[in-house]
């Protein structure tokens, strides 16, 4: 995020698991596991943020042989 906070919780019963603020991320398992998200960020303030897609990513991966032989690593993880 590049500024604001935002509350993650647990989609299904609202549990807030944790607050971030500017500089930190979320989402990271879902995008390298390419699994559903089952968590989500709510804003509690103005918020800015970067959003990676992971196809366009995976696209652009395909040049750099060696970061996508880590990639496929950190998605089994």
């Amino acid at each position: 995020m590049t500024s604001g906070k935002v509350d993650l919780c647990y989609e299904r019963c609202g549990t807030s698991l944790q607050k971030l603020k500017k500089g930190e991320a979320c989402g990271a398992d879902s995008f390298f596991s390419g699994k559903p998200r089952s968590i989500t960020a709510k804003s509690l303030e103005f918020t800015s943020a970067f959003q990676l897609q992971r196809e366009r990513f995976l696209d652009k991966l395909e040049l750099f042989a060696t970061e996508k032989v880590l990639f496929e690593y950190f998605k089994i993880l």
